[in-house]
C-alpha cells in the first residue's frame, strides 16, 4: 500500500479558562491506498481510506506528584472500494472518553 498524512497539533499551558495546566489539540488524516493488482483478493483491490482523528485533552496538577487528565478522541474512517460491502466493513466512527490519573514518582522495590 501507499500511504500518506497530516497532523496539526497545539499545546497551550496555564489555561486559565479552564482552570488547567496544559490543554492539547491535535488533528490527523491519514490516506492509504491499496496497490493490490490480485482481483481475487476484493478486500484489498482497489480500496482506499481516509481516517481522520480528532484528540484533545485537559491536564490538571493535583500536586507536584498527581495530576488528572480528561480526554476525548474521534475517529471517522471513510473507506472507497468498487465493493459496497467492503465499505460496509471498513469504514467506521468511533469516539473514546476517558480520565487518566497520573502518579509521578518512584516506587524502590529493592530496600
Amino acid at each position: 500500500f501507499r500511504t500518506a498524512n497530516l497532523k496539526l497539533t497545539i499545546s497551550k499551558y496555564n489555561i486559565k479558562f479552564f482552570n488547567s495546566d496544559k490543554l492539547f489539540m491535535s488533528y490527523s488524516v491519514d490516506y492509504r491506498n491499496y496497490v493490490n493488482e490480485y482481483i481475487e483478493d476484493p478486500l484489498h483491490y482497489g480500496r482506499k481510506h481516509y481516517d481522520h482523528q480528532i484528540y484533545t485533552s485537559i491536564t490538571k496538577n493535583i500536586n507536584s506528584n498527581f495530576k488528572i487528565n480528561g480526554f476525548i478522541k474521534l475517529r471517522y474512517r471513510q473507506t472507497l472500494s468498487q465493493y459496497q460491502w467492503v465499505e460496509d466493513i471498513k469504514s467506521f466512527n468511533k469516539t473514546d472518553v476517558g480520565i487518566r490519573l497520573i502518579w509521578n514518582g518512584v516506587y524502590d522495590i529493592y530496600r
